[in-house]
């Protein structure tokens, strides 16, 4: 059984928590109650039998393990060879999960022997890595004891430090810890640069959290609404939210609101004025350029295409910035793209080749949709975006899409097989086109609500909160308009 997803009722909805997807994917998540490998925390070798070992080196040893461990994911999650036709000759879906509780206590095994070691570092490093792709709420004792030994160890590192600029898109008290560990423990100028970004970055969405926790009521419960059993039927699953995430989220409604966004303010003024020229460089493109300084670099489990290098090299060239630009990014974010101010004016070509203008659908509600063929959340949810346009016909609202694939027939050739009928811009590679630009997207999907007046009404409504918001602002300007 897989998880591919979660949706949150009882309230907890109304904090607006979205999945975030990257380009590019690191890990892959663990199902329920699988088969189990065997464990990867056996005896410490000797010092012979390490010698003789792969790679013939601590960070040999230390890269053999995450090998094997992807490795391990790769397999389990391939899909089973055209040759397999008959039930017997078909890997059991459930597979054999790899045992990354194991594989972490051997990577701590193998770093109390350097403890300040690079390539024990980048072990750590690997491991919050995981949190993007979800095993952060699996383990989050194992993402602990790595936050806790990179403060400790490689706190003014910055190959360790900034791992935190990609950490804003969750908020958890792991978390928490980490990132005001690295502001404590970093000493060099850009050490510092980096704490004072990523902690900026994530106080100003720990802010919003926090402000919208306090809406909600009692202890919220998760639907898992897309589990697949073995024979290929899916199936829902609700359960109350977990203590620790419930804990979090009372400490969420303590919080000080405008506390928590006068410092992240605060620090990103301090960026701008004292790390401006520092490079933004963020850990996943520091993995995407050692990936392609190996030998036989592998993607997806298969040996690296030259168009998949091409790709990668691509992806990194286009995240390439300083400290003190993406602090006045988030700033303008902050104060020119803030609920009750007027949404920025888009003019571009659909994914048809043909003009379109945001002005045209002024005295109409607009929901403006950041999305890709790629990103397995859009298209999830495309049948209620078709659901919210169907209840909305002959009326004042309007679907506008912002397609982020390089390839425009690509999207066209989706949108055809999906039944997707409202106008899309094209607007290219994920994050870097002018229109995601224009609006600081740095997630998919991502949702702005403007109203006929052509306010900005919500950014980042999904779901429920979408359908509501967008039934209320129609019928005021419904009745604005007898």
């Amino acid at each position: 059984m897989a998880m591919k997803r979660c949706r949150m009722i009882a309230g907890f909805v109304a904090l607006g928590i979205t999945t975030t997807v990257g380009a590019a994917g690191l890990g892959a998540g663990i199902g329920d109650e699988p088969k189990v490998a065997p464990r990867a925390d056996g005896p410490m070798p000797s010092a012979k039998a390490r010698s003789e070992g792969p790679g013939n080196s601590l960070a040999g040893e230390l890269d053999h393990l995450k090998a094997q461990y992807e490795d391990a994911v790769w397999a389990r999650s391939a899909p089973p060879p055209a040759s397999a036709t008959s039930k017997g000759d078909r890997a059991d879906p459930a597979g054999i999960a790899p045992d990354y509780p194991g594989v972490v206590r051997r990577i701590f095994d193998l770093a109390a022997t350097a403890p300040k070691d690079p390539a024990v570092r980048d072990a750590m490093l690997w491991i919050i890595e995981k949190a993007q792709n979800g095993s952060e709420t699996l383990n989050p004792g194992e993402f602990a004891l790595a936050a806790s030994w990179l403060v400790r160890h490689h706190g003014d590192d910055p190959d360790a430090v900034r791992v935190g600029l990609r950490l804003d898109n969750w908020q958890t008290a792991n978390r928490d810890h980490l990132l005001l560990g690295f502001y404590a423990s970093a000493k060099g100028r850009e050490s510092k640069g980096l704490a004072r970004l990523a902690l900026a970055q994530y106080l100003e969405r720990k802010a919003m959290m926090a402000e919208r926790s306090k809406k909600v009521e009692g202890r919220p419960a998760y639907v898992h609404d897309d589990f697949v059993r073995v024979d290929g039927t899916r199936y829902s699953q609700k359960e109350v939210m977990p203590d620790e995430e419930y804990a979090y989220l009372l400490h969420l409604k303590q919080c000080d609101v405008n506390y928590l966004r006068a410092e992240s303010e605060r620090l990103y003024e301090e960026v701008i004025a004292d790390y401006s020229d520092v490079p933004y460089v963020t850990t996943r493109d520091r993995l995407l350029e050692a990936l392609l300084r190996q030998p036989e670099p592998k993607w997806g489990g298969e040996p690296l295409t030259d168009e998949g290098r091409r790709k990668i090299e691509a992806r990194i060239a286009s995240h390439r910035s300083t400290l003190g630009r993406v602090a006045e990014a988030r700033l303008d974010d902050w104060h020119n793209l803030a609920v009750g101010k007027l949404a920025p004016e888009i003019q571009g070509i659909d994914v048809y080749g043909n003009p379109l203008k945001l002005a045209d659908y002024r005295g109409k509600v607009v929901a403006a949709v950041f999305w890709g063929t790629w990103c397995g959340p859009c298209m999830q949810q495309i049948p209620r975006e078709k659901e919210l346009v169907g209840r909305m016909k002959n009326r004042p609202f309007a679907m506008l899409g912002v397609n982020a694939d390089a390839d425009a027939g690509v999207a066209r050739k989706v949108m055809e097989a999906q039944g997707i009928t409202w106008p899309n811009w094209h607007d290219g590679e994920p994050g870097t086109g002018p229109i995601a630009q224009l609006y600081h997207v740095r997630s998919y999907p991502t949702v702005y609500v403007i109203d006929a007046e052509g306010k900005i009404r919500a950014k980042d409504a999904h779901g429920l909160a979408l359908d509501q918001l967008v039934e209320k602002l129609v019928a005021e300007q419904e009745a604005a308009g007898r």
